[in-house]
Order: structure tokens, then C-alpha cells, then sequence
């Protein structure tokens, strides 16, 4: 399965994408894939706003007693929407979703997170979205994509990095796609302090 979303690849150590399980806020929608981000005390949401910081990215989605809802009961081990897709699994959280049957979503963590994202646009119509070392946006309307031409010099959500070819960010097994790291963080830290 080729999620449509972000694609965790690798750390910028060599080491492999730390995941964690993290509850699902209240009447939320999600996708394989989606950037996230914490709110503190009720869970996980989509960061779908250029102001979002990066907490991490959705790759599944678990019970609270970790069985991948792919193998639940609904009504018995989970309330809610879970439509599987090829593209990417969808989650749509129950309304006491945080006081009742808790569904979690897995997240790899986007601190250090090497990841090939989808571009909502040809690569290269706007100067640098093609590029090493430029920055893009999420797409507001769309927590799995970038916004093309919102590519920029200036400080923005992602920064563009080498692939597999040192020279070039776009990802060569989808050329729609670029390699890039979350450069507006979320850390777990920030996370917990906002449940304090």
C-alpha cells in the first residue's frame, strides 16, 4: 500500500521513524498520512493551517488495546468511522471518542522525520518547489499535501532536502512528491506542556 499522504522514509540519523500511539480528539477526521498536531488534553488533530507546527504524521490507527482497527469490531472495539483505502486508510472519531472506546492514531514523530510528501501542483511551476533548500507550505485545504506555490526562501512549514540523489528533492519512485523535514516543530515536550 502507497499512502497518498506524507510517507515517512527515515531519521535524519539513519535510525527508523519513531511512533507512538496518540488518542484521537473528539469528532475528527483523519488520514493515513495526514500531518498532525497535539492539543493538549484532547488529543490528536490535523495540522491543516499554515500556523500548525508539524507533531507527526498518521501511519495507522489502533484500539486502545493496540488491535489495528483493520481487525476491530465496530460497536464492540470502536465507535466511529474507519473506511480502509489503498490510498490511505480514513478514521472519523466518535463524538466521546477521548471517554469512551479511545481510539488511537500511530504516530511517527515528526522531530527529525525525513518524509516524501505529495505537492498539490507540477513541481517547479513556482521557482524552488523543485529545489533543495526551499521551503513549502501545507495546503490548507488538505493536511496531506504541500501548497506548490507557496514555495519560498523565507521560513515556512517544510524545508526541502536531498533524496536519494544529493542534488535534487524530488522523490524519483513518485516525481509528484518531494523529500522534505518538517521545519515548524511540535515536540513531544510542547505536547505534554500543554496538558499541564
Amino acid at each position: 500500500m502507497q499512502i497518498t499522504g506524507f510517507r515517512p522514509k527515515f531519521r535524519l540519523d539513519g535510525g527508523m521513524p519513531m511512533v507512538i500511539p496518540f488518542i484521537i480528539s473528539n469528532t475528527m477526521t483523519l488520514e493515513e498520512g495526514d500531518r498532525t498536531k497535539a492539543v493538549g488534553g484532547a488529543g490528536i488533530e490535523p495540522a491543516d493551517a499554515v500556523t500548525d507546527k508539524s507533531f507527526g504524521y498518521v501511519t495507522s490507527f489502533v484500539t486502545k488495546k493496540h488491535l489495528p482497527l483493520r481487525n476491530a469490531v465496530r460497536g464492540t472495539d470502536y465507535d466511529g468511522t474507519y473506511t480502509p483505502s489503498p490510498d490511505g486508510d480514513t478514521y472519523v472519531s466518535a463524538s466521546d471518542n477521548l471517554t469512551d472506546k479511545q481510539v488511537y492514531a500511530m504516530i511517527a514523530l515528526a522531530q527529525d522525520l525525513v518524509v516524501s510528501a505529495k505537492v498539490d501542483a507540477t513541481l517547479g511551476t513556482t521557482t524552488g518547489s523543485n529545489k533543495v533548500g526551499y521551503y513549502l507550505d501545507i495546503l490548507t485545504t488538505d493536511s496531506t499535501q504541500l501548497d506548490e506555490d507557496s514555495a519560498t526562501t523565507s521560513v515556512a512549514n517544510f524545508l526541502t532536502i536531498p533524496g536519494r540523489n544529493a542534488a535534487s528533492c524530488v522523490d524519483q519512485e513518485d516525481t509528484s512528491r518531494v523529500y522534505c523535514i518538517a521545519a515548524e516543530l511540535q515536540t513531544v515536550g510542547d505536547a505534554v506542556a500543554q496538558t499541564t
